[in-house]
């Protein structure tokens, strides 16, 4: 039986002028992180349990789903994103994604598809951040906790109560990113092709309603730059 662990943080409380305690639930796999270690050197005294949803829990009411670069690229690529927003989303007034690393285009998705990616996600009603190492991550969390705990009485967003039994396919949202791809082209195009990636990589669509420029629009989303920067010697694609 897995202990329930939690992280406590003592911070001021003007109302009170007293110590009061924020108590935050990391999961287990965590430890595998660098973030575990980041937070102890904080000061942050940090406990561990196996969260059904996101990797970090502050309170009932936050959650923090943290995603390293590899991770964030791959899960757009096989639609799981979206059915971990989903669940993060229903479960607590405050979701949050934490995408950490130097960059959140250094992957195999390319950089207008990971924006149209992010902005998907903050329309659904979910708080993006963007950490730049596992220092940075241990930082958040903490600034995080101190903000969300105990508050239990402000209203959920009204974006943030969007129905979400209707399910767009994982490459839909992406594609909007493109200019003049509207939802119904994106429908049209996942539903013609399969999946995100092989709409990307068609060398004509076939799908009515996308000429040209569109189709110039939507290659430019499969633009991999971190595999050009790998083949001149920059750096090393995820």
């Amino acid at each position: 039986m897995s202990r329930i662990l939690s992280i406590k943080v003592a911070v001021s409380s003007q109302r009170l002028g007293q110590p009061w305690v924020v108590n935050v639930v990391a999961d287990s796999r965590e430890r595998r992180s660098a973030v575990p270690h980041h937070l102890r050197r904080l000061g942050v005294s940090l406990e561990e349990a196996l969260l059904p949803v996101g990797d970090y829990a502050i309170g009932r009411n936050c959650l923090i789903e943290r995603k390293e670069l590899v991770d964030l690229h791959q899960s757009i690529e096989n639609g799981r994103l979206w059915t971990q927003i989903g669940k993060l989303r229903r479960a607590v007034t405050w979701p949050y994604l934490l995408v950490e690393g130097a960059s959140p285009y250094d992957g195999r998705v390319g950089a207008e598809a990971v924006r149209g990616a992010l902005l998907a996600i903050a329309d659904l009603g979910v708080i993006v951040i963007q950490a730049k190492d596992g220092l940075d991550t241990a930082l958040w969390i903490r600034r995080i906790a101190t903000r969300r705990e105990g508050v239990t009485t402000r209203s959920r967003r009204p974006f943030a109560g969007r129905d979400m039994s209707v399910k767009p396919h994982p490459g839909e949202l992406a594609l909007t990113a493109a200019p003049g791809i509207s939802s119904t082209s994106a429908h049209r195009l996942v539903e013609h092709f399969g999946c995100l990636i092989r709409v990307l990589q068609a060398s004509e669509s076939g799908v009515r309603g996308i000429g040209r420029s569109r189709a110039r629009a939507i290659a430019q989303l499969g633009a991999l730059p971190s595999h050009s920067a790998k083949r001149n010697g920059q750096h090393r694609a995820t």
